[in-house]
């Protein structure tokens, strides 16, 4: 009598949070980064991104939107 093995079960986050790690490592190794460049560039794609968000809503207010 053989018992099939269990396949492992992950969670639906597990499974995002693997593909995440994954795209990451494939930039890594495409751009020729360090994990330090990497984390630089997170850093600078944040200031970006909440600057343009600041921007966007300045814009809004200006045209008398409210948020």
């Amino acid at each position: 009598m053989s018992h099939m093995p269990v396949p492992p079960v992950h969670s639906t986050q597990n499974i995002k949070l693997m593909a995440v790690v994954n795209r990451l490592q494939q930039i890594m190794i495409n751009e020729n980064l360090t994990p330090d460049e990497l984390v630089g560039c997170a850093g600078v794609v944040r200031i970006i991104t909440a600057n343009t968000a600041i921007s966007a809503i300045r814009k809004l207010r200006r045209f008398g939107h409210q948020i």
